[in-house]
């Protein structure tokens, strides 16, 4: 799992790390939900981390924001499976599946 630059992943992300030896490896991004106050929509989140290379994305809220979800209307030719947390949930998927603060 990777933290997403920008945190938001309103613009486009840092592609994962590069794999050693030819080992394959699915990347997660984990980006922030600022709610219905967010700069950009969750599709445009996914689309932003699949266009980055990633297999997956968690969408974390942002304190106060966890009943903010709006869902994604148009899923046509998205691949990577998306995943929306709760603030609390992704604090804890951030200290133990990756190396950022």
């Amino acid at each position: 799992m990777v933290q997403s630059q920008p945190k938001n992943a309103c613009t486009e992300v840092l592609s994962p790390p590069d794999v050693l030896n030819g080992t394959v490896v699915n990347w997660v991004l984990l980006a922030t939900w600022e709610g219905l106050s967010d700069s950009c929509s969750l599709l445009h989140k996914i689309k932003n981390a699949e266009k980055a290379g990633y297999s997956a994305i968690v969408i974390q809220t942002t304190p106060g924001n966890d009943s903010d979800f709006i869902p994604v209307s148009d899923w046509y030719g998205i691949s990577i499976f998306p995943c929306l947390v709760t603030y609390d949930d992704g604090k804890i998927l951030r200290a133990n599946f990756t190396s950022d603060e």
